[in-house]
């Protein structure tokens, strides 16, 4: 059964597809996207890089030390 939760996640994820859209990306106000790794420090360069098959990328949680 899925929860309120699940069906408004799956109808997010519908309408971005039906925009165009390549990527979903979730970060707190606290969290910071480091594309280590990348040809160049580019996280639009870093996702052009995966190929078209993977359909998810985990990248680790750095938090910022200001509060």
């Amino acid at each position: 059964m899925l929860t309120l939760f699940d069906m408004s996640l799956l109808f997010c994820i519908l309408k971005f597809k039906d925009a165009g859209m390549d990527w979903i990306l979730h970060l707190d106000t606290d969290e910071l996207i480091h594309p280590a790794g990348a040809s160049e420090y580019s996280l639009r360069q870093l996702l052009l890089d995966v190929p078209n098959k993977v359909d998810m990328v985990i990248f680790p949680d750095y938090v910022s030390g200001i509060i």
